[in-house]
């Protein structure tokens, strides 16, 4: 990663200013509802500075909660004209995420519709993706939900962003900006005189470098990644006690599922009639209990602790298996917002400790 330089705390946010000035869209924390969410902005007025982490994720300016893939109509002839999407993305900025959305939308996501597994790639997704140039702010302190440095990531971690911006503390508070890759360097040129310093400035490095050792410091639930999904590769594992246990108390309402940067699942839906219509694409939840409902009527997850395993499955072994991507970067948000305090590191600290306690280290 190259330093481009720094920025004065005071002039962080008018870069939504000089970008909305160039006609660029610009998402950012801002107050939507009451609450601090990613939206769109056009003003730094308009952004929320003081945040941890915004309740939802900026996945869905990439993977929309609903969008049309086609539209169909019959032909008086016979068979049906179909018509595709408009592939017409605006050039954004996603400014404030954090390094925990950005692993999971730019390599998580991207493994599941990229293409590199099943050979197709969703081009609404990539499209989208390839418009978009990540800005993220590393963390300078967590709250009790986030474990991103258990999940092989961290506070500063540069995975997935396009430009990582650290705010130091030592001597004078700056942010340093690294650029991380040509989309990156892009915007360091375009943004101009917010941008202080030289490149590869080694004093601005190491103060970097500090901060960041600091802010992973600050973490205080952790657990071993490696012995969970040795104990969830184990099918002897799949009905242990502990699963009806501490999922009993799930309502199925998908608050997890909606609020999590690397789950993707989405329905196929018609809607019109017999002789024209659209098709879209709505995401969905495996929480549901219409999700993976037989048309027998056979629902071979019928129970929600059952469902509940299944996601935590999906986090620490399936999504890791099949797409070699970390299925879970950290974030907290079903810790977080969990109505019911259900707690997907409660599942994991146990699976740990029982692995443990299957190879003898400890009792």
């Amino acid at each position: 990663m190259t330093v481009r330089g720094y920025i004065r705390p005071e002039s962080l946010w008018q870069i939504v200013d000089v970008l909305h000035g160039q006609g660029v869209r610009v998402v950012a924390p801002t107050l939507l509802d009451g609450l601090c969410q990613f939206g769109v902005v056009t003003s730094s007025k308009a952004v929320v500075t003081d945040y941890l982490l915004p309740q939802n994720t900026y996945k869905e300016f990439l993977f929309p909660k609903e969008e049309r893939v086609l539209t169909y109509i019959k032909r008086p002839e016979g068979g049906y004209a179909l018509t595709g999407p408009e592939h017409d993305f605006p050039e954004t900025v996603v400014l404030g995420g954090r390094p925990c959305d950005a692993a999971a939308i730019g390599v998580s996501l991207k493994a599941v519709f990229g293409g590199a597994k099943w050979g197709h790639e969703d081009p609404l997704f990539m499209e989208r993706l390839e418009a978009t140039t990540v800005v993220s702010i590393s963390c300078d302190r967590p709250d009790l939900s986030c474990f991103c440095p258990t999940m092989g990531l961290g506070p500063d971690d540069p995975t997935g962003s396009d430009v990582l911006i650290t705010r130091t503390e030592e001597g004078q508070p700056v942010f340093v900006l690294e650029a991380l890759s040509p989309k990156g360097e892009a915007f360091a040129r375009r943004i101009g005189d917010l941008v202080h310093g030289d490149r590869d400035d080694g004093d601005l490095a190491a103060r970097r470098a500090e901060a960041g050792e600091a802010a992973r410091g600050r973490f205080v639930r952790t657990f071993d990644v490696e012995g969970v999904k040795d104990f969830l590769d184990d099918p002897a594992n799949f009905d242990d006690a502990m699963y009806a246990r501490l999922g009993t108390k799930c309502v199925s309402c998908g608050v997890c599922t909606f609020e999590c940067p690397t789950c993707h699942c989405f329905d196929l839906k018609d809607v019109g009639t017999a002789t024209q219509g659209e098709r879209i694409k709505i995401w969905d939840s495996c929480q549901f209990p219409a999700f993976t409902l037989h048309a027998s009527g056979h629902q071979p997850r019928p129970l929600p602790w059952e469902r509940y395993r299944n996601r935590f499955l999906c986090k620490f072994k399936i999504y890791q298996d099949t797409f070699e991507a970390p299925g879970c970067t950290g974030c907290g948000r079903c810790v977080r917002d969990c109505p019911v305090h259900v707690d997907i590191t409660t599942y994991a600290m146990r699976a740990g400790a029982k692995q443990r306690k299957l190879i003898g280290i400890e009792a």
